[in-house]
């Protein structure tokens, strides 16, 4: 349910598609009302194809699936039956837009979503650090405490065996 081409190919410079769009076909053809079956045909997918593609007039169509995300362009070039090749080719821009997780601005949420997480976790250690040293504190006073608790018992047994031993 969605146009892709609102005028015809020819008049555009470019060509929009998004990620399900991921197979194309282009058919080319070149005017020759003589001989239009000697006329040969070279394309590329500039950014796919590593060299050009030759063909004839029996197959003048440029078929592509499985296209990443990117911009491509599409280069077509013919020669006459004589086999004299056009001086610069006919291209058009395709760009094929990334799915919605592997967009600029998904990239950026994650690193935003990243960066809470780290946030986050510097967050927790730094209040479990913070409340280990509140409870080693706290043991170390409860300690201490205890210590002084019992040498005052000590002390007061010290003094009640001194008061005793006199007295007996």
């Amino acid at each position: 349910d969605r146009v892709v081409l609102t005028k015809p190919l020819y008049l555009k410079s470019s060509l929009d598609l998004r990620h399900e769009d991921k197979s194309i076909s282009l058919e080319f053809a070149a005017l020759h009302y003589a001989n239009p079956a000697g006329n040969k045909y070279a394309y590329m997918l500039e950014g796919f194809d590593k060299d050009w593609i030759y063909t004839d007039a029996s197959k003048r169509v440029a078929t592509y699936s499985n296209l990443s995300a990117g911009d491509y362009i599409f280069k077509v070039k013919v020669s006459n039956s004589d086999g004299i090749w056009m001086e610069s080719p006919t291209t058009l821009a395709i760009a094929v837009a990334p799915p919605i997780w592997a967009s600029t601005a998904a990239y950026v949420v994650y690193a935003l979503v990243f960066m809470l997480l780290l946030y986050l976790f510097y967050y927790a250690i730094r209040r479990y650090t913070k409340l280990k040293s509140k409870l080693a504190y706290e043991a170390i006073l409860h300690e201490k405490e205890r210590e002084l608790h019992e040498s005052k018992v000590q002390f007061f047994t010290n003094i009640s065996h001194e008061i005793k031993t006199p007295l007996s």
